[in-house]
């Protein structure tokens, strides 16, 4: 049984209730259901698994498939839908109208203590209800006048005494608009299939991209009927309208089956609907395929052979801790941060869209070195170390006879964590700078072929006023008055002390002045590798592991958070010559390296999650995919989820642990490149389909994990929480 069979069996198995509408978009809460009017379910139609559906979104049911509809906005906890604990006074829901009409709201649940509940829509209140220890159904109804066609907005408002607040559980199973009933049915035995009843619409979530919609249906009735079968397409843009439809009087059982093409939707996200109508209550319509397929591909240019070396090549990946790219003059920078990154970009191709998988070191380390994501291999915290079961690139290559050695100043990795796994030789030299790590790998460059790993610390917090010539960048207006003990982590985000604008600038210069000392030493290392005839036949990597927040997103540090200035990273990737230099415009992240370098090094790994890049390396005509979804998370104090696709990027604040509906940001990067305006009243369709996009990610990724979270803890000695708590981490202040 495939993914998709899988997820259509556990919905078949769900006892469903009903709603007259789709339920979701505000949070992006969409459900299954009935009701006076038309009756809607939410399945999400993968491009990845164009064969059939795959369900994504649930109202009822006790088992892992209603986590497919929380996702959008309510949280599982304790097997019910929502848990209200009793320090929430408000919470939030979404529903997505078709058709607007008096409609009744049903919600199946209790709480303890009994608390009296207020209900408003759209702003407005529309009625109360008391709630008490016994589970049951609670009827509110709503006035057309209240509701409008698109998305609703729901708050339910707990007005308990403050004594009985204090320890309020309010655990809700179910919300449906519209009376329960089971207008639909997605079944999986023998093969999958959607079947409608009378009056119901069943909607798919998709990204078409020149694209043509494959379709089989199956219409049944006991007896002669007038049976009707629709199929409608939308985006946020554009209206709701007919693509397909049907009309026929079917006696036992009608087939039908056609190809259309979805013209004018190519790269954005749309909703399509199959709705169903008939005179007789007993006939169905029944989907037996649903499926997205690509046109026949435009003549493709020619690619040019990569070219090939006598000697596999030599490997350095060059990492810059907590270095953001927008603070790099070689991305356009206004302070001449870094001349030689610039003049190696020269030779080299720099990657103009390049993503980290994580805001923080050790994911993304662990992602560098295994071509996974976080949740793949596990590494999502500071107690988590990178397990044996994992072949890293360092192992890879030494199994290709590499000499393989690794320069590390970074506590979360330097301190036996599963990251010296396949290196021959493993420095870890805790807080030496970027001249002192220069200096120790330069003997390192010897027997070839040698992948060599640097990780320099200097522009991580705290920040250090550079030697001269750079702190030449310190920029300090004359009179001003600086506390730099006051600038600590603690007191920063904490919210303690709230520097003056001067004192921020004052820390960005400083910050700018390690960069440029860091950028000074990797051309002495660049240059060292000329002087020795090694630079030809040696694949470069300058990437930064994440950046470092400034109080864009009203906080500092980094880790906690998903926003650009923390996962847009600094890529310049010089290849094995001869080659042509350019810049890369497309999506490339920091999983991609590995699987690029296994390549080139002549034992490629078609195995890994991570894109082989060599093919656009070598080849200026050839491009990649410029709307590949990538993917981010930070699991550390704050759980954050993200994607990007081309130039729309979505941030989720998972809180489901804690029973409330998500944070849900969507932005559009190229209007809002400081990701300030939130666009998901404005484009609920999309915000719908990223979402959705995120949580399927995230579940097919963590199934990739077979390692217990016990198998993967290790316990932090005190030397190395002393020496976390010095860079900010673990409450540390740094001083």
């Amino acid at each position: 049984m495939n993914e998709s069979e899988r997820l259509l069996s556990m919905l078949g198995r769900c006892r469903c209730g009903g709603v007259a509408v789709l339920i979701g978009i505000w949070l992006l809460l969409t459900g299954v259901g009935c009701g006076r009017q038309a009756r809607v379910v939410a399945v999400d139609l993968i491009r990845e698994r164009p064969e059939y559906v795959s369900p994504t979104m649930v109202i009822k049911g006790k088992d892992e498939s209603q986590r497919q509809l929380l996702y959008g906005g309510f949280s599982v906890a304790e097997n019910g839908l929502l848990m209200v604990p009793g320090n929430t006074p408000a919470v939030s829901f979404g529903f997505y109208l078709t058709k607007t009409g008096p409609t009744e709201l049903v919600f199946f649940g209790n709480a303890m203590p009994e608390c009296q509940v207020a209900l408003k829509v759209n702003g407005k209140a529309v009625g109360k209800m008391l709630i008490g220890p016994q589970k049951q159904n609670y009827f509110v109804n709503v006035s057309a006048q209240f509701l409008k066609v698109g998305p609703n907005e729901g708050l339910l408002h707990f007005m308990c005494p403050p004594v009985d607040k204090k320890n309020l559980r309010a655990v809700f199973d179910s919300i449906t608009v519209g009376r329960a009933g089971a207008p639909v049915r997605v079944t999986s035995d023998p093969t999958p299939t959607v079947q409608q009843a009378d009056g119901s619409e069943v909607s798919w979530l998709v990204l078409p991209r020149e694209d043509r919609l494959e379709f089989s249906c199956t219409l049944t009735a006991p007896e002669p009927a007038e049976c009707g079968a629709e199929i409608t397409l939308e985006s946020d843009h554009l209206p709701r309208k007919t693509i397909w439809q049907s009309s026929v009087k079917v006696g036992e059982q009608r087939e039908l089956s056609g190809v259309i093409e979805l013209s004018g939707v190519s790269g954005v996200p749309a909703r399509i609907t199959t709705v169903f109508h008939s005179r007789h209550p007993g006939a169905r319509l029944t989907w037996n395929r649903l499926a997205l397929k690509r046109l026949p591909p435009r003549p493709q240019p020619v690619i040019a052979a990569r070219p090939t070396t006598t000697a596999p090549p030599n490997v350095i990946i060059f990492l810059v801790d907590t270095l953001r790219r927008d603070h790099l003059s070689l991305y356009g920078y206004k302070y001449p941060t870094s001349p030689q990154l610039a003049s190696f970009g020269r030779e080299a191709v720099v990657c103009d869209q390049a993503w980290s998988q994580c805001s923080w070191t050790s994911p993304t380390v662990a992602s560098l070195f295994t071509g996974e994501y976080p949740s793949a291999h596990g590494v999502v915290t500071h107690e988590e170390q990178l397990h044996a079961d994992f072949t890293t690139i360092a192992e890879h290559l030494k199994s290709r006879n590499y000499k393989t050695r690794a320069v590390v100043a970074n506590t979360g990795i330097g301190d036996r964590r599963g990251y010296e796994q396949g290196f021959d030789t493993f420095l870890y030299m805790q807080r030496k700078n970027a001249r002192e790590l220069v200096d120790a790998a330069a003997p390192l460059l010897g027997e070839s072929p040698f992948f060599l790993y640097v990780h320099v610390m200097d522009s991580h917090y705290p920040y250090h006023v550079a030697e001269a010539p750079f702190d030449a960048l310190v920029r300090v207006p004359p009179g001003a008055v600086i506390r730099p003990k006051m600038l600590s982590m603690t007191k920063l985000r904490g919210g303690e002390y709230v520097p003056s604008e001067i004192e921020l600038e004052y820390m960005r210069s400083v910050y700018d002045s390690e960069i440029a000392y860091v950028d000074h030493n990797f051309g002495r290392l660049v240059q060292l590798l000329k002087d020795r005839k090694l630079f030809d036949n040696t694949m470069i990597v300058f990437i930064s592991d994440h950046g470092e927040e400034f109080n864009e997103h009203g906080s500092y540090y980094h880790g906690h958070t998903l926003f650009n200035e923390q996962t847009r990273v600094a890529m310049v990737i010089k290849p094995p010559t001869p080659f042509v230099s350019s810049h890369l415009k497309e999506p490339v992240q920091t999983i991609d390296i590995y699987p690029t370098i296994a390549s080139l090094a002549g034992a490629a790994r078609a195995d890994l999650t991570g894109r082989d890049l060599t093919s656009v390396l070598y080849n200026s005509d050839v491009a990649l995919d410029a709307d590949y979804p990538v993917f981010s998370e930070t699991d550390l104090q704050t759980d954050y989820r993200s994607v990007v696709i081309g130039r729309w990027k979505m941030v989720i604040m998972d809180r489901k642990l804690r029973g409330l509906a998500d944070g849900l940001k969507l932005y559009d990067m190229s209007a809002d490149a400081q990701e300030r305006q939130n666009r998901i009243r404005e484009e609920p369709i999309r915000g719908a389909y990223m979402a959705n996009l995120i949580w399927r990610h995230q579940e097919a990724v963590t199934g990739k994990l077979k390692l217990s979270r016990e198998e993967l803890h290790k316990e932090l000695d005190p030397d190395t929480i002393r020496q976390l708590e010095a860079l900010g981490y673990l409450g540390g202040d740094g001083n």
